[in-house]
């Protein structure tokens, strides 16, 4: 509990900072604050489904029109994104982990962010020997982990081919909602507990993989 009461009133200045003449956008979190900046007040709304959906939506409200700067966070998991904002249809680029927008906000102004969330194997340094051979999923911000309740009762002798196609699908039911890593991979041909005796598989077996957010 004091860890609770603690962290949770600091959440704001974790997702929003502010500077002198500019706003910082830290984290991506569906929420509404109000800030001073250059003297004045504004309020952000931030609308999105991260960390499932890459695709964030910014309105600005500043009480009068004003001149200052929106900084917005490219995580760094993030290899490409896209910003539309208003009057500025040119392509945005990111310095220090950030997209600099400064212009003269009007109420009402939107900022809409999107950022493709494939699903990447991060693969093990080879001179790790016990990693050697492995590697990790992820999809967006998200590490995943292959469990065996889902995956016929045993993971540890499942490979995963490298042309391999993996896709990504929301269980709305699954753990509260999540979204989950599918894919085609196969059972190696190693010994098996089947609750009396082990048993030895000649060849490999087709399965289906399937990956749940590793939290």
């Amino acid at each position: 509990p004091s860890n609770v009461v603690r962290f949770v009133p600091r959440v704001p200045g974790y997702i929003y900072a502010t500077s002198e003449n500019a706003v910082w956008v830290n984290l991506f979190v569906g929420s509404r604050a109000t800030m001073s900046v250059g003297g004045q007040e504004v309020e952000l709304i931030q609308e999105t489904d991260y960390p499932w959906d890459g695709r964030v939506r910014i309105t600005v409200n500043p009480a009068e029109p004003a001149t200052y700067a929106l900084h917005v966070r490219v995580p760094g998991w993030c290899s490409r994104q896209s910003m539309m904002v208003p009057d500025r249809p040119e392509t945005l680029t990111s310095q220090d982990g950030y997209v600099r927008i400064e212009r003269e906000w009007q109420k009402g102004d939107v900022v809409e962010i999107d950022m493709p969330m494939p699903v990447d194997r991060i693969v093990a340094h080879p001179q790790v020997k016990a990693d050697r051979g492995r590697v990790a999923l992820r999809r967006g911000p998200i590490t995943y982990c292959a469990e065996g309740v889902d995956n016929g009762g045993s993971v540890r002798d499942i490979a995963l081919p490298r042309d391999a196609r993996l896709a990504s699908r929301h269980e709305p039911d699954l753990l509260g909602g999540v979204t989950v890593v599918t894919g085609p991979a196969s059972r190696r041909p190693v010994a098996d507990w089947d609750g009396h005796l082990y048993r030895q598989r000649a060849e490999d077996d087709d399965v289906d993989l399937v990956a749940i957010p590793y939290y």
